[in-house]
């Protein structure tokens, strides 16, 4: 939510409240609302609450890293790259959980699914052939079943080969640019985008909610 909403901190009022049974009910608050650590015999007891904020700060570092990364690739692709928005990936993939601040994901397994899809593409990222990628719409929106046109636009090495579901773009040779329109169907419904440079190759896949 952080991320989505480019909020830069969180508050949580206490980190711990007092009272004569810190392990017993808490007067007044809904339960675990008065304690993240607890006191123990040799310094402060852990809390599953508190390691949870210790991971949604690190889920915040991946989505900051896959934008920081693409930030210098930008600067690497030069001037065909100038207009691809740096957070674009890492806005989109943090929008297949958060869509507001009261529309969101509970499910564990649609949350870990994109998790390692960040880690993957933070790898791949700055792994030659360098490509910054991006779609209309994007993949977070659903689409209706019938003809499906996915406008797919981005920016790659000077020589790269691009195809996406087996049709070759046309990329521009003076600043790698290339723009392409690819049907999809409800039965199809995934993009596979393949760069090919110097016999390196990387592949990337786009997935759309197709009803």
């Amino acid at each position: 939510m952080n991320y989505a909403t480019g909020t830069q901190g969180f508050l949580h009022w206490g980190l711990t409240y007092d009272w004569d049974d810190p392990f017993g009910p808490a007067p007044k608050f809904p339960p675990g609302d008065s304690h993240i650590i607890y006191p123990g015999k040799n310094g402060p007891m852990n809390s599953i609450r508190w390691e949870m904020v210790r991971e949604g700060l690190e889920d915040y570092e991946y989505l900051w890293l896959l934008e920081s990364k693409s930030k210098l690739i930008k600067q690497q692709l030069g001037a065909g790259a100038k207009s691809y928005p740096a957070d674009f990936r890492s806005k989109e993939i943090c929008g297949k959980l958060v869509r507001s601040l009261t529309d969101y994901t509970t499910d564990p397994e649609t949350f870990y699914s994109a998790k390692k899809l960040l880690a993957y593409e933070i790898s791949e990222i700055d792994r030659s052939p360098l490509i910054l990628l991006a779609t209309e719409p994007s993949t977070n929106t659903e689409l209706a079943t019938g003809p499906l046109v996915i406008k797919v636009y981005g920016v790659v090495e000077k020589g790269t080969k691009v195809t996406i579901n087996g049709e070759e773009a046309e990329v521009n040779p003076y600043d790698g640019t290339f723009i392409i329109g690819v049907p999809l169907s409800k039965s199809d419904s995934v993009l596979k985008v393949e760069a090919a440079l110097d016999g390196k190759k990387k592949i990337l896949e786009r997935e759309f909610k197709v009803k």
